[in-house]
């Protein structure tokens, strides 16, 4: 039996597919195009993109009118020279494109209305009080890190503190002394745990775990126990409720400085918080050649339109 040629209702019923009685395939058919937004949603569903001159086609205008017409409702990319639906171009990594469009905007005046339109479109600053800071947050400097291990710890600017985008670690450089200093900061750490390592768990967010030496209950052939290493529960949790005292007070030192509070609340609105959502609207897409045996959602012909535009979406349901 073929699938594709019969479909069953809930009780197990078969009949005949609609391939038999209706028609799959829709008629091409002239849409009547009667504003700009006709045109651009007509080009889309041919080409699918923002085909400027399919367009001025449509509206029986030159390429240049037609960019005049559809106004704010499309964008060029000075990185590619490509229009693009106002949706995509004001939504992502939008600080980025903001600084890109400023140097276009620098050579070319065609540039300025991105600049402005991306300008509008900055997401809402984050005030510090909503700011979550720990130990190990890459976009902190590793500056701002090295001092205060140097306040905490008292080694003065003898240790180095380096973070990896690449592998995403952070790695102290310090000499013996300095790790003896480091460990003699007993607040910081627990009677099985250094200050040290614990200070690198929180860095890089591992998870400290202790192990000690237990009687396994067997002997060895002079009658001593044989002792065996096990994960110690009680100590392995003093040691991380230990680590997240050191992550309390980090951030309690991070924010205690208003200098620094002013720089950490602005690399953050730079560099974090920069993407806006993309907002899609395929209601008036046009998909020429399918017949209307079932309507498509609003969101399924919003789906559709990501998918012509992007061409990588996942429609995970």
């Amino acid at each position: 039996r073929l699938a594709a040629l019969e479909r069953a209702d809930h009780r197990g019923n078969f009949s005949l597919a609609d391939v038999f009685t209706k028609r799959l395939v829709g008629r091409r058919e002239e849409k009547n195009i009667s504003t700009p937004a006709d045109a651009l949603y007509v080009a889309i569903g041919e080409t699918g993109r923002v085909d400027i001159p399919r367009i001025a086609e449509l509206l029986g205008t030159t390429p240049e009118q037609a960019v005049e017409k559809l106004g704010g409702t499309v964008f060029m990319d000075p990185d590619t020279g490509e229009w693009g639906l106002a949706e995509a171009y004001l939504s992502g990594n939008v600080r980025k494109k903001l600084r890109r469009a400023e140097r276009a905007a620098e050579k070319s005046k065609v540039f300025a209305r991105n600049v402005e339109a991306l300008k509008a479109n900055m997401p809402a600053v984050v005030p510090r009080a909503a700011i979550e800071t720990q130990l190990g947050t890459p976009w902190i400097p590793e500056a701002v890190i090295a001092q205060f291990i140097s306040a905490k710890y008292k080694v003065g600017t003898k240790v180095g503190v380096f973070y990896s985008p690449m592998t995403a670690t952070w790695a102290l450089a310090a000499d013996s002394e300095s790790k003896r200093q480091i460990n003699a900061t007993a607040t910081l750490g627990t009677a099985h745990a250094d200050p040290y390592d614990l200070l690198m768990d929180a860095l890089n967010g591992r998870m400290h775990k202790v192990y000690t030496w237990e009687k396994s209950g067997k002997f060895s052939r002079d009658g001593s126990p044989i002792l065996v290493r096990k994960l110690n529960r009680n100590l392995t949790l003093a040691a991380r409720m230990k680590v997240q005292e050191l992550q309390m007070v980090f951030s309690a030192w991070l924010w205690s400085d208003p200098d620094r509070a002013q720089l950490i609340e602005s690399l953050f609105n730079e560099e974090e918080n920069v993407n806006v959502k993309p907002r899609f609207d395929g209601s008036r897409v046009e998909l020429p050649g399918r017949a209307d045996v079932d309507p498509l959602d609003p969101h399924q012909k919003s789906g559709i339109l990501r998918v012509l535009l992007y061409g990588n979406t996942l429609i995970d349901h």
